[in-house]
């Protein structure tokens, strides 16, 4: 797996106001030992829990824009309750890029979010 560093000040993203909490993954056997019970959240190494939200961004795919919607991962206490949609800069991006099922998957996390 291939992971890098973003340069997210330069390159603003349009937060879309989709939030929710992260939870666990729980597979097949796991939800079926567990009915009726939630998977539960996760946390980051403070123990605080994360939040995933959804941004957008313009790509160039075949030489045609297209518009990516990717969720990023903060802590819970990073983001401002009152958060609107709009654009804004992500402070100590990271993002994981891996291959699976012939595709390019991306996996990212930040400490914090700021308007741009």
């Amino acid at each position: 797996m291939a992971t890098f560093s973003a340069e997210t000040l330069a390159a603003p993203f349009t937060y879309t106001g989709v939030c929710a909490e992260v939870t666990e993954f729980w597979d097949r056997a796991t939800r079926e030992a567990n009915p009726g019970k939630n998977p539960p959240v996760k946390t980051d190494a403070d123990g605080m829990p994360l939040l995933s939200l959804d941004f957008m961004r313009i790509e160039e795919v075949f030489g045609r824009p297209q518009t990516i919607v990717f969720q990023v991962q903060f802590p819970k206490t990073a983001v401002p309750g009152d958060l609107e949609p709009g654009r804004y800069s992500l402070i100590n991006a990271v993002v994981n890029v891996y291959a699976r099922d012939s595709k390019i998957r991306e996996s990212w996390t930040a400490e914090g979010i700021e308007e741009f």
